[in-house]
C-alpha cells in the first residue's frame, strides 16, 4: 500500500490527498461501520481538499460491515477507496459477492526464487551469472526452502519468529474465528503436527492417540 501511494506521489498527487490507515493497530477499539465513517470525517475536518482522497485501508477484515461502507463511499462517488487484508474472509469469491462489480483484485504472492535472489542482491541475467555466483546461490536456496518465500521474512533475521508469528494468525484468525472451533488449542496441535511430519504416513486413529481427542473431531 505504502508503495502504491508512494507511485501515486511520484506521479504528482498531493500528500493531503492520501491516508492511510491500518486496523490493527491497537488503539483502535471499536471496529466498525461507524468508526470508518468517524475517521473520513476527522480527515475532511482536518484538511482542504479539493478533488477525492486516495483511502488506503489495511488489515480491513478487521472491521465489522466494512463491506457496507465501502459500497456506499464507492456509489456517492466520495474517495477513491482501496482496501487490504492478509485473511481468508478476503477469499476472491467472498470478496466478488460483497462488491459486485466495484472492485479490482490485486493477489500478491511470495516472492519466485528469481525475485527472492533480486531480494539478496543477486540478479540472474544469464547462465554465467549462476556458474559465478553457484555457491551463493546454492546457500540462499536451501535458505528459500526452509523459511520459504513470504517477503517480510526474507531479510529478516527472526525468520523462524516472524513465520511463527504468521502460523499463530493463520490459526486463530483465518480458521478459530472463521470456523467457530471450539478448542483452538486442538486444532493448532493438530496443525503443528501435520508440519512436522510432512513426509511421513499417519492415520486419524494415531492422531487420536497423539492428541487425546475423538477420531470424528480429527476427520
Amino acid at each position: 500500500m505504502k508503495q502504491l501511494a508512494k507511485k501515486l506521489t511520484d506521479e504528482g498527487l498531493d500528500k493531503k490527498q492520501i491516508l492511510i490507515v491500518n486496523f490493527e493497530d491497537p488503539r483502535f477499539t471499536q471496529l466498525d461501520s461507524k468508526l470508518l465513517q468517524k475517521i473520513y470525517e476527522t480527515y475532511l475536518e482536518s484538511l482542504n481538499l479539493e478533488d477525492k482522497p486516495y483511502i488506503f485501508l489495511d488489515e480491513i477484515q478487521e472491521v465489522e460491515d466494512w463491506e457496507r461502507w465501502v459500497r456506499m463511499m464507492h456509489e456517492l462517488g466520495k474517495a477513491k477507496i482501496i482496501v487490504s487484508g492478509s485473511n481468508a474472509k478476503l477469499l476472491s469469491k467472498e470478496l466478488s459477492t460483497l462488491l459486485t462489480g466495484r472492485h479490482i483484485d490485486l493477489t500478491i504472492f511470495p516472492l519466485s526464487f528469481r525475485e527472492f535472489l533480486f531480494f539478496n542482491n543477486i540478479e540472474v541475467k544469464e547462465e554465467l551469472d549462476i556458474i559465478s555466483k553457484k555457491i551463493e546461490i546454492n546457500r540462499l536456496l536451501k535458505e528459500y526452502f526452509e523459511f520459504g518465500s513470504f517477503p517480510e521474512v526474507a531479510l529478516n533475521p527472526e525468520k523462524g519468529q516472524i513465520l511463527l508469528s504468521y502460523f499463530d494468525d493463520v490459526v486463530n484468525k483465518d480458521l478459530v474465528r472463521r470456523y467457530r472451533i471450539r478448542k483452538p488449542e486442538k486444532l493448532k496441535s493438530l496443525a503443528m503436527f501435520y508440519l512436522s511430519n510432512i513426509s511421513s504416513q499417519t492415520t486419524f486413529n494415531a492422531l487420536r492417540k497423539h492428541l487425546s481427542i475423538s477420531t470424528s473431531t480429527v476427520e
